[in-house]
């Protein structure tokens, strides 16, 4: 996939974004205690969801409070069923099995649960805080996609387990039309279109208002800029990027994340390529986040852009792996690393958030480890004495350090005697609209006297 072709997708509804409030479906299974091996309810079974759902309702009513209900998607079926052919039926069962086994295995006494078609799970919480059944939803959503992927981890870059909760109130639920269980199917899908259309509209804003600068980054020893960093402002999304954070669980706003990392990838190759005359040898480093490389559909769409990059190009992109968690396995860096491997020999890992990573991490593939500084007290003894020892550790195994967001001229000379490679901040250079190439480069705001 090119990159035309991922924005084209990009700006398009998800395949869980664009849910329709249609018909309801027949519903597969019913309450907690029904057997999930039965790809049909029974009407008994139908019966028992309808009565305990009507007694659900009615006490809800006598309480004067919302019915809070739910939904768990498996997002992915389709592509299976289109690969599997004959074999679809069989895995189609297991996959309803394993997610309602789960799903009864995590609701509380009160709480009622049914299986629609097409991998849809719908649940009534018996809470009524709204709050408690997200956190519900969130775990319980979570443990089906583990349970399916360890199961089936033939299907980890295809399956998505999606989850969505909402108040409704039961005066809405009213009607002779169709059974109370359709009518809250019906009242959760258009709830759902609702929010899915306006996380929509809000993701589209995001990756359109953010911008990208460049950072120079300065060898104090050289007195030089020897290449730049890709710095993202989102001071016109801001606003933007709290309402989505309001509204989007940490699924969607992973994918949101993870497409800002393509589009910044893509946007930092198309300022090489304008500035490949005017500023030859002008290098850039994209930020990637590490869970971006962690999800499988995410890590294949980087990885995709990564192939379309002109071979001539590649000396002048280096990648730098962001936001590892305290708890990242190494042999799970590792694997992002191995992941990026083939297509640039300059990998950075950035380590505020794991630092004694750099212990026990194989260092093949890996050119160099950074910080950020945002926040650092240059003053700090302890937190300088600390720092320095890991950048003599990184030197020792032939690593290059850099250290990023030196705003203040106490966190530049503080990075600079500490014996950081390079240095970026506003205190070497203000960010740029374009990556410039090497050159010679006194820092105004950085004292003569204190350069190495």
């Amino acid at each position: 996939m090119g990159i035309i072709e991922y924005f084209e997708k990009l700006f398009q509804p998800s395949q869980h974004s664009s849910a329709k409030a249609t018909e309801v479906k027949k519903p597969d299974d019913a309450l907690v205690k029904n057997n999930a091996n039965q790809q049909t309810a029974a009407p008994d079974d139908e019966r028992a969801f309808e009565a305990s759902l009507q007694a659900l309702v009615q006490h809800k009513h006598a309480v004067n409070e919302r019915l809070i209900a739910g939904n768990v998607a498996i997002v992915g079926l389709e592509d299976i069923k289109k690969a599997l052919g004959s074999r679809w039926d069989e895995t189609s069962s297991r996959v309803i099995e394993l997610a309602s086994q789960e799903i009864k295995r995590r609701l509380s006494q009160g709480d009622i649960m049914r299986a629609e078609e097409g991998g849809l799970f719908s649940i009534c919480f018996a809470s009524p805080s709204q709050k408690d059944a997200e956190e519900k939803a969130s775990r319980i959503s979570k443990e089906v996609k583990q349970a399916l992927l360890r199961d089936m981890p033939e299907f980890s870059a295809t399956l998505t387990v999606r989850k969505y909760v909402a108040e409704i109130s039961v005066d809405d639920l009213t009607g002779d039309t169709a059974t109370l269980a359709e009518r809250l199917q019906a009242a959760m899908a258009r709830l759902r279109l609702e929010a899915d259309s306006l996380r929509l509209n809000y993701r589209k804003t995001l990756l359109r208002e953010f911008q990208i600068f460049y950072a120079p980054v300065w060898d104090p020893r050289a007195e030089r800029l020897v290449m730049n960093r890709c710095v993202i402002d989102l001071t016109m999304g801001f606003s933007t990027l709290s309402q989505f954070q309001a509204i989007a669980d940490p699924d969607q706003m992973a994918d949101t994340l993870a497409d800002l990392d393509c589009v910044i990838l893509a946007r930092a190759l198309e300022a090489l390529h304008m500035v490949r005359r005017s500023q030859p040898g002008a290098s850039v480093i994209v930020p990637v986040g590490f869970q971006t490389l962690s999800m499988s559909r995410s890590r294949y769409e980087f990885g995709s852009l990564l192939e379309t990059i002109p071979v001539s190009y590649r000396p002048n992109l280096m990648l730098e792996i962001s936001a590892i968690p305290a708890t990242a396995p190494v042999d799970r860096v590792e694997a992002v690393l191995d992941t990026l491997a083939g297509y640039t020999d300059r990998i950075l890992l950035q380590l505020n958030g794991n630092p004694k990573i750099l212990n026990t991490i194989e260092t093949q593939g890996l050119w160099g480890v950074s910080w950020n500084l945002t926040g650092w007290d240059g003053t700090n003894t302890l937190k300088k004495t600390a720092t320095r020892l890991l950048v003599e550790k990184a030197t020792a195994r032939n690593l290059v350090t850099v250290a990023h967001s030196a705003n203040s001229i106490g966190q530049a000379v503080a990075a600079v005697e500490i014996g950081f490679d390079f240095v970026d901040g506003t205190a070497i250079h203000l960010s740029v609209d374009a990556p410039r190439a090497p050159a010679k480069l006194h820092p105004l705001t950085y004292p003569r006297a204190r350069r190495p």
